[in-house]
């Protein structure tokens, strides 16, 4: 299946007499291609943080609350393979 940017393509390969000329023509096409395909994936990577984010819940701790600190140093004598 063919999308419209192949075919825009290969329609100016055919019609084309020169390469320099072709590349010349063919330069902001791609740009333009590569911005849209950025903008894409920055949109997409917004949409999925939302998603991602929209369930979390921050702690909420106060003065002289007692929390459980995680210290992963290993004890002497113990070893952290095991």
């Amino acid at each position: 299946m063919k999308t419209p940017i192949d075919t825009s393509i290969l329609n100016d390969v055919r019609t084309s007499q020169n390469i320099d000329v072709y590349l010349q023509h063919m330069l902001p096409k791609i740009e333009l291609t590569r911005e849209i395909a950025k903008q894409n994936m920055h949109d997409c990577n917004d949409d999925t943080q939302f998603y991602y984010d929209r369930n979390t819940a921050y702690p909420k701790y106060t003065v002289g609350q007692k929390v459980l600190l995680y210290d992963p140093v290993t004890k002497k004598g113990v070893c952290k393979k095991l």
